[in-house]
């Protein structure tokens, strides 16, 4: 059971005399999104074609719902260094035929405690299941001296084939757009893998003010040939020299800002259909020391996967993470799951209980944290540099917070925050010079029916932007680095201090248009 800071009990206090005295008594009419006659999304364009991206698609296997794997194997809990005894029914496992589904089969752990002492690692077609994340379950636990992460997902990077490389045409391709043009001779087909890339030159760099940073912070790690950008899709038609992906546009190409182009990609080492399911994942820690960190840092990292997922896992203890996803991973769900019990300093890196890692040119892409909970941590729900959607927080909940939730810094593209609650701040602007000179945090996101002690939301000065619709907290200013930069735009806001009742969450009704 969790009780009631005054944190919590102020956003409680707050919401309830917003709903009785001000903050928008009656919502507000919805014009970006809002339902139509006939029960399904309609979508508002501006005068550019931008719209509000369509998320539907992330998670496992592009949504679908997690598949019950049959049992293969089985370990009882017994005393001593388990390490050796997992890796060995794992490989068992993997060594089993592939079934029509992907699936090998899954590892049942029954209930009790498994002590490790270094990383596990899960292969390919292979499902490690408890018996329950709670006390009396099965729990997995680090040794102090064992290693910084539990068990890993991880494969190896894609391969780009740069001969394929067709660049995207025309001066503009909006915000939610599933389609765009390259120019003609390509060789693009129904069913090809290919990554969309964005490079930046100086002009985005001034546009964006972030070529001020130095002024503002006495250095500046801005630049942006660090800029490019890719996002991984899969080509659904082909039309002459119009391609269309399976996922959104989740940031305006402009040409003024540098070129784009199409590639093609293969990834025969991808960590794929993988999960990790109904387990307590516990660090040892020296009682008398909490905070020295002896303690591991991760539960569960994944990167270089794809169709892989973790549900109904609880971490204590850990320094930094529950779940975090880095560099080229695709369609993950991480739900059910709990960052509880974080020991560990409290600065930099650390307590990000659900985080997907920087990216640019490996970024993560169309990953679903569902049903989430974090207590304690200093970024909850949070994503790193130059991160590439779309990606879906949804129904997470965080209390007794430390820090912000949100995007971390430097231009994270596309993300969809939906009933988001927590008992500290939102951060969705430019966070100039936090950290080490972050800048502007995230754009083109979403924030839906979401509620927060307090936020800042703000649009970059470029074509993107960023949304809040039936958000309620209280708004809060973020002025220390003026004169240095110029007035910062408002987000678009929508039936601000009221919730949406017609569409409580817009990732269950884009699922439902689906």
């Amino acid at each position: 059971m969790y009780f009631m800071n005054r944190k919590t009990l102020r956003l409680l206090c707050t919401a309830f005399i917003a709903s009785c005295f001000g903050l928008s008594a009656q919502a507000q009419p919805l014009t970006w999104v809002k339902r139509s006659g006939s029960g399904k999304l309609e979508y508002k364009r501006d005068a550019n074609g931008n719209r509000i991206p369509d998320f539907s698609m992330v998670g496992y296997r592009q949504g679908e719902e997690l598949p019950r794997i049959p049992k293969k194997a089985t370990l009882r809990p017994s005393s001593g260094d388990r390490t050796a005894d997992i890796k060995d029914a794992i490989d068992r496992i993997a060594a089993m035929p592939v079934q029509a589904n992907g699936y090998r089969g899954a590892l049942v752990l029954k209930k009790g405690l498994y002590e490790v002492s270094n990383t596990i690692a899960l292969k390919n077609g292979v499902v490690i299941r408890g018996e329950g994340a709670e006390d009396g379950g099965t729990e997995i636990r680090m040794a102090l001296s064992g290693s910084g992460v539990v068990f890993k997902i991880a494969g190896k990077a894609p391969v780009v084939d740069s001969s394929s490389r067709a660049r995207v045409t025309g001066d503009y391709v909006p915000l939610g757009a599933f389609s765009l043009r390259v120019e003609s001779g390509h060789s693009f087909s129904v069913g090809d893998r290919v990554v969309l890339t964005t490079e930046r030159n100086a002009q985005w760099l001034s546009d964006t003010w972030m070529d001020r940073l130095s002024d503002a912070c006495g250095g500046n790690n801005w630049n942006y040939e660090g800029y490019t950008m890719s996002f991984r899709r899969r080509v659904t038609a082909v039309n002459g020299r119009r391609i269309r992906f399976d996922a959104p546009i989740v940031e305006p190409i402009e040409s003024q800002y540098g070129n784009a182009y199409v590639e093609k990609f293969s990834w025969k080492n991808v960590a794929k259909n993988i999960g990790i399911e109904n387990l307590k994942i516990a660090s040892e820690f020296n009682p008398k020391r909490k905070n020295d960190e002896q303690n591991s840092s991760t539960a569960i990292a994944l990167s270089n996967a794809e169709d892989v997922w973790v549900d109904r896992v609880h971490a204590h203890y850990f320094s930094r993470n529950c779940v975090r996803i880095s560099g080229n991973v695709s369609q993950a769900t991480v739900q059910n799951s709990k960052y509880l019990n974080p020991l560990s300093k409290l600065t930099g890196g650390r307590r990000y209980a659900f985080v997907i890692g920087g990216g640019g040119k490996s970024g993560a892409t169309m990953c679903l944290f569902k049903n989430c909970f974090a207590d304690k941590a200093r970024h909850d729900f949070v994503t790193g540099a130059r991160v590439t959607g779309p990606h879906v927080f949804t129904r997470c909940t965080a209390t007794n917070s430390i820090a912000d939730s949100g995007p971390h810094g430097r231009w994270a593209a596309g993300i969809l925050y939906d009933n988001l609650v927590t008992d500290e701040r939102f951060h969705l602007g430019n966070r100039a010079c936090l950290g080490t000179g972050q800048g502007w945090g995230g754009v083109n996101h979403v924030l839906w029916n979401c509620t927060t002690h307090r936020y800042i939301a703000q649009d970059p000065p470029t074509s993107s932007m960023n949304f809040l619709f039936g958000c309620k907290g209280g708004a809060y200013s973020w002025n220390f680095h003026k004169p240095v930069f110029p007035s910062h735009k408002p987000a678009i806001r929508e039936s601000h201090g009221k919730r949406i009742n017609s569409i409580p969450s817009l990732y269950e009704a884009q699922v439902e248009d689906k």
